[in-house]
């Protein structure tokens, strides 16, 4: 990290410089689907790294692992392999792009492929000192093009931020796909020049060097983030570099500390929106540095509304008066806002002249995520589990590696000795409880995710209870014995939901690349995958056949003649037309052949040399009406006999989804409708056991609609005139129609809820339920048309309590907008798991 590593000795420059500016680079890539052991990037070689990184010239001095990824301290910066994601920071004169060929040749090799691509840097300080590939942003921009563009459907695009006569500049490229993240994640730089030169001077080996942890200590940069497991370097004869893995999040600091070009940067990356206050972080690290001027890029994979995103960063005081700000929507989702600033003249900071870095640590450390282990009454848990880490993920928590393999051994009691939903458990810090009610749980876990929070930043949020999947789950193994659960991915996407169910041995059913990048990598096999799309874009078509999903469906000459040219060796079911007409909602108008067209489609699809298999069909969503499964599984028959005449071998049906369930209080788990007993004596009179036919399904609010709940604080309220003794409210929420309320328009929902008393603010005695005023609930946006619900009993709530939603699972989130600016289609979540 000092001058005369890089650039020789001291002699060979008249002014030793080190260019402390960082080139990043971060690409995510596809899963290879035969990777069974889903290291993915993480089992590249540690010689091929070595290759890699000589070729951008600088080199491994330490590494650190946990259970998510491996952090690289490096000659220059860092390095970070996630299972789908690379991220390579370098400074002074290093050659990153050089790495890039190497990087793409390597993850070929393993099958992956890169979906998304974002490069960023500062102004270099000194940009004559480097090389010619990285001297003129241009020519990065244009190689990354060529390596990167084809990803995107529109290319790559590269974007210069921040006026040059007010500081740093911030170049940055990207390409790739616009695809929602299931955890929404922040990035926070914050580039410092002209550093305080007695705050510089800790980060030079003297006399006084007393150990790289008790410098980490009191210079106050362990009190960032007092949880990470953290990685540092002082360098000979000066320099810095620290890595801090915590869960998925990491944090990496760099520091240059030679008068002449003094310099540091400081990364959070990985940590879910929500989880710091990038305010109050920023203002932290400049206590630490002391600098002259900062610049500071906050990025986001979520989309959020400017006014908000750029209400979440402000520059220290000393730094406000002069700040430039620039914000723009990225090409790849989310959002970049960058701010620059410099001291006022004759300002000092928190630190006088001269004061060493021995004294306070700085205020405060990162807002941390709630860990239920520390907040059940209903239940004592084992003692292990009273050891689960606080995780830097708003939405879960992690074992750090030397507990995670005897924290799954814990779990896998409450698991049914089932050893990968030990592992699922483990993976977002989900503390069993053993609480008799599943109410009285997620009641519980509600409050305690209120009491932990700070109001400001948390107004809205779904919980999870994972126990209500696995219950689930086994209710329907033992009542439709037959019946192998493919999941609808698009009744809800949430990947603790997914990794549950595959952990229990579901399916799934895709219907799109997005959904099935997701299944395939949370570590589901291709095989037990259904593209169950009628329509579907070429390019799709091949993707999935690419990732080894083999199955899909057709219904038209159209969708026969695509297979034909572009995936002639998919094995593909005939969807036919079904309906429920009491169904919640009518697929039939829109995919499903009618029963007289089957004949010539079959025909065609024999003169194609196609490879049909078998049947599907879907009676609607939400079915009330049992009696539709048999009709169905009757024509399915019939097909099933054509095609014999038509020269195929159909050995799979698919019967759909549509069917609905609930769960008591504790625990029992019922069908809406007795599906179990007409789909079975259906099966077994048209395709009995004998038949050899593998039968499949497609439920998903069966899974998923029980299995959340949503929460909403009242954050405003108006009384209206009403009847005699009684003064109605409309009251305000944080969440409605546009959002996951939307299942009131399209999926015909009935919602409900029950209020929960804020334990932030003074309790009350509340009136019994039958002294409640009928209460309107509305959502957030301008729109009359968003309201919740009407003439529904509550007591008199006040603004910050909370209302509960049971049973808000399916078909919510999935749909949500941000009407009005206001995000709620990426909200924090929590989970539980009521045994």
């Amino acid at each position: 990290m000092a001058a005369a590593d890089i650039h020789g000795s001291a002699s060979d420059l008249p002014c030793p410089v080190f260019e402390g500016s960082e080139k990043r680079l971060e690409v995510d890539f596809t899963l290879c689907p035969s990777d069974t052991s889903q290291l993915g990037l993480r089992a590249v070689q540690r010689q091929k790294l070595d290759s890699l990184l000589e070729k951008a010239a600088c080199s491994i001095v330490s590494v650190r692992s946990n259970p998510h990824f491996d952090a690289y301290v490096l000659s220059e910066s860092s390095l970070f392999v996630y299972p789908r994601k690379w991220v390579l920071k370098t400074c002074g004169t290093t050659k990153l792009l050089a790495s890039v060929p190497g990087l793409l040749e390597y993850a070929d090799e393993l099958g992956m492929m890169a979906v998304r691509v974002k490069y960023s840097r500062a102004s270099y300080l000194f940009p004559d000192k480097q090389p010619e590939d990285h001297k003129f942003f241009s020519d990065e921009a244009a190689f990354l093009e060529g390596h990167f563009g084809h990803i995107g459907l529109s290319g790559g695009r590269a974007q210069v931020l921040g006026d040059p006569l007010r500081g740093l500049q911030w170049h940055v490229y990207t390409a790739g796909a616009d695809i929602p993240p299931h955890r929404a994640t922040q990035t926070l730089e914050v580039c410092m020049t002209g550093l305080n030169t007695a705050k510089a001077a800790c980060f030079h080996r003297g006399p006084d060097f007393r150990g790289v942890e008790e410098l980490t200590r009191s210079c106050g940069i362990r009190a960032l983030a007092p949880f990470a497991d953290m990685d540092a370097i002082l360098f000979d004869p000066c320099g810095y570099s620290l890595n801090g893995l915590e869960g998925p999040g990491f944090l990496t600091i760099h520091i240059t500390p030679e008068e002449a070009c003094s310099y540091a940067s400081v990364e959070f990356c990985g940590f879910t929106v929500g989880s710091y206050s990038p305010t109050e972080l920023v203002s932290r690290i400049a206590d630490i540095f002391e600098p002259r001027a900062l610049a500071v890029c906050m990025s986001t994979d979520a989309t959020v509304c400017d006014q908000v995103w750029n209400a979440e960063l402000e520059l220290p005081p000393l730094f406000a008066e002069s700040a430039d700000r620039s914000s723009v929507a990225l090409n790849i989702g989310g959002q970049l806002s960058y701010i620059t600033g410099v001291r006022a003249p004759g300002k000092e900071m928190g630190s006088p002249p001269g004061e060493t870095c021995a004294g306070t640590p700085p205020r405060g450390s990162m807002h941390r995520s709630l860990s239920f282990a520390s907040t059940m009454s209903c239940d004592t848990v084992t003692g292990a589990l009273q050891h689960v880490p606080p995780s830097s993920d708003a939405q879960s928590g992690s074992a750090s590696a030397g507990e995670d393999s005897d924290l799954v051994s814990v779990l896998m009691g409450y698991a049914g000795g089932n050893n990968d939903l030990a592992a699922v458990l483990a993976s977002h810090g989900v503390v069993p409880s053993t609480c008799s009610s599943i109410r009285a749980n997620m009641r519980e876990k509600a409050a305690a995710v209120i009491a932990a929070s700070d109001p400001e930043a948390l107004d809205v949020f779904y919980l999870y209870d994972l126990g209500v999947v696995r219950r689930l789950y086994a209710a329907w193994s033992e009542a439709l014995p037959r019946v192998h659960a493919h999941y609808a991915v698009k009744c809800n996407s949430n990947p603790a939901l997914i990794s549950t169910l595959s952990a229990l041995g579901a399916g799934f059913d895709c219907a799109s690349r997005a959904e099935l990048d997701l299944v395939l990598g949370l570590g589901v096999p291709p095989e037990r995958v259904v593209y169950a799309n009628c329509c579907k874009l070429p390019r799709e078509m091949r993707y999935a056949l690419h990732r080894g999903v083999s199955v899909s469906v057709v219904d038209s000459r159209s969708e026969l003649e695509k297979s034909a040219a572009m995936t002639p060796d998919a094995s593909l079911l005939l969807r036919i037309r079904a309906d429920d007409p009491s169904a919640r909602c009518q697929l039939g108008n829109k995919y499903g052949i009618e029963m007289e067209d089957v004949p010539e489609l079959l025909t065609y699809a024999a003169e194609l040399g196609l490879n049909l298999v078998g049947v599907s069909f879907h009676v609607g969503s939400g079915s009330k009406n049992p009696a539709a499964f048999e009709e169905a599984i009757f024509k399915s028959r019939k097909v099933f006999d054509a095609a014999e005449k038509h020269g195929f071998s159909f050995t799979m049906l698919d019967i759909g989804g549509g069917m609905a369930s609930c769960i008591s209080d504790v625990g029992e788990v019922s069908f809406v409708g007795d599906f179990p007993g007409a789909i079975n004596s259906a099966l077994d009179r048209w395709f009995p056991p004998e038949s050899g036919t593998t039968i499949i399904a497609e439920p998903g609010r069966f899974f998923a609609e029980p299995a959340a709940m949503m929460a909403t604080a009242v954050f405003g309220y108006r009384e209206r005139q009403g009847p005699p003794g009684g003064r109605p409210k409309d009251y305000y929420i944080t969440d409605g129609l546009y959002g996951s309320f939307n299942a009131i328009l399209y999926d015909h929902a009935n919602v409900s809820c029950e209020p929960l008393r804020s334990p932030l603010l003074p309790p009350v005695e509340d009136a019994p339920p039958s002294a409640w005023s009928r209460s309107v609930v509305f959502g957030p946006t301008c729109d009359g048309l968003d309201t919740v619900l009407e003439n529904f009993p509550l007591p008199d709530l006040r603004n910050g309590d909370w209302l509960l939603f049971p049973n808000m699972g399916a078909y919510t989130i999935a749909g949500a907008t941000n009407f009005n600016g206001i995000n709620v289609t990426h909200l924090p979540t929590f989970y539980t798991y009521t045994c």
